[in-house]
């Protein structure tokens, strides 16, 4: 990729975020503003679960599949970023280090589970679909990669492995906010939510990363 081409898909996820906080300014009163922006700098290490930040209680002002859209938007943005420029990242000091491991445990992966790179781009959209809290962007390019895609496949891949992740987390937090509504139980459904909740996510993380660490049966 020429060096025109890499400065103008590196600048447009740039621009887009920018634009997007523009918009949200010139849109939003200030209180929803605040907490719009205070949810997007969370999206950066949270990732797709904070999603679920609407079933601690009712007092957020966005739903939890509206926050799934903006997980969707930023991740996209990233992932355009890290795809184009995953060579300069591997020559920066400590990011290249870090992302060297990342590349050997994600070989052990796809290792251990062959039909990943079998099954190319549907097999990397469906793994980096799943509830792993290590698997983000970075990671699911590196895993992408290593998979056979090249630039854009992986792009794609990320993109809708995170969209599909997202928003299944998002409805899991929809279906808890409505079934245990807590104006009408109280702290008692607050605390059960929390509660089945935090299970959920221990659970569903613990099996992911045993799958993801187990040899495949074949």
């Amino acid at each position: 990729m020429s060096w025109g081409k890499r400065a103008l898909f590196t600048a447009a996820p740039l621009a887009l975020l920018l634009f997007a906080a523009l918009a949200a300014a010139l849109a939003l009163p200030r209180e929803q503003l605040a907490a719009l922006y205070g949810l997007a700098l969370l999206i950066f290490p949270g990732g797709r679960f904070v999603t679920l930040l609407p079933v601690a209680g009712d007092g957020l002002a966005f739903s939890p599949l509206f926050i799934a859209g903006m997980v969707a938007f930023i991740e996209f943005c990233f992932a355009l970023f890290v795809s184009i420029n995953l060579d300069l990242l591997y020559r920066l000091p400590r990011i290249g280090e870090g992302l060297r491991a990342m590349e050997r445990e994600d070989e052990a992966t796809l290792a251990h589970h062959p039909w990943i790179r079998r099954t190319t781009l549907l097999g990397v959209t469906l793994f980096l679909s799943l509830p792993l809290p290590a698997i983000g962007v970075v990671a699911g390019t590196v895993i992408a990669r290593l998979a056979g895609l090249g630039v854009v496949r992986s792009f794609f891949a990320v993109v809708a492995g995170n969209l599909l992740g997202a928003y299944a987390l998002a409805l899991t937090a929809e279906t808890f906010i409505a079934w245990m509504p807590i104006e009408q139980g109280g702290g008692f459904f607050l605390a059960l939510r929390l509660g089945v909740l935090a299970t959920l996510i221990v659970a569903l993380s613990w099996v992911a990363q045993r799958w993801a660490r187990a040899p495949a049966t074949r």
